[in-house]
């Protein structure tokens, strides 16, 4: 099985897990800090408890993030420095009573709309098998000489939103068009780690295996 995961959201995954709660007594308030791929995890680390405690000087709560929170056009710059440091979204509470001030860090994960687009599903399906990302696995499918190929794909909160919402446990549906699927795959599965698996199967097409099993 391959995970179709963005190695820079990996590394930055695996970097947040150094500094995912950082308790300082300078801070009152709670902060929460969401950082993309592209953050700058040493300097942010440096810097971050300083910024955000002169936001807390200047009353500088940002208490309200919406998912489209857009920290590059804040009217505080200390807030932009931290987008130009890697981090997406920002928002704060008053600590509760015997709570000393802190921040968590946390990597982004995917979101957006709530609709199902089978278009955009299909191009980012496309675009993967076809891609340099699963080179390995297209090659040793092919050297096992099998008649059936089977590729196991898992999706997570690296994917694209669009193709990663379209197996949320919400929906019933499958896609509507086969896959476009290279000569060394004969046979794809797809799954997420918390909603559904579907598999395509060249003799009966989509199918959810959950609901109807592959030997059905």
């Amino acid at each position: 099985m391959v995970n179709d995961l963005d190695p820079r959201y990996a590394a930055v995954a695996n970097g947040v897990r150094d500094m995912q709660v950082i308790d300082d007594g300078s801070l009152t308030r709670t902060w929460f800090v969401t950082v993309g791929p592209a953050a700058e995890l040493r300097s942010l680390r440096r810097d971050l408890v300083p910024i955000l405690e002169g936001l807390e000087h200047a009353g500088e709560f940002v208490v309200e993030a919406s998912f489209d929170q857009d920290l590059a056009v804040h009217g505080n710059a200390a807030v932009r420095a931290l987008e130009a440091k890697g981090v997406v979204r920002l928002t704060s509470r008053a600590a509760w009573p015997g709570e000393g001030g802190k921040i968590q860090v946390n990597a982004v994960g995917t979101g957006g709309p709530v609709e199902l687009d089978w278009t955009a599903f299909q191009l980012w399906l496309t675009d993967l098998l076809k891609s340099e990302r699963l080179k390995d696995v297209r090659t040793k499918l092919a050297a096992t000489g099998s008649p059936e190929r089977h590729a196991f794909i898992g999706l997570n909160f690296t994917t694209p939103w669009l193709a990663y919402h379209a197996l949320s446990d919400v929906y019933r549906d499958l896609p509507p068009l086969d896959p476009e699927l290279p000569d060394e795959i004969t046979h794809l599965w797809l799954c997420t780690q918390v909603h559904r698996c579907i598999a395509w199967f060249p003799d009966r097409g989509w199918f959810e295996p959950m609901l109807h099993w592959a030997t059905a």
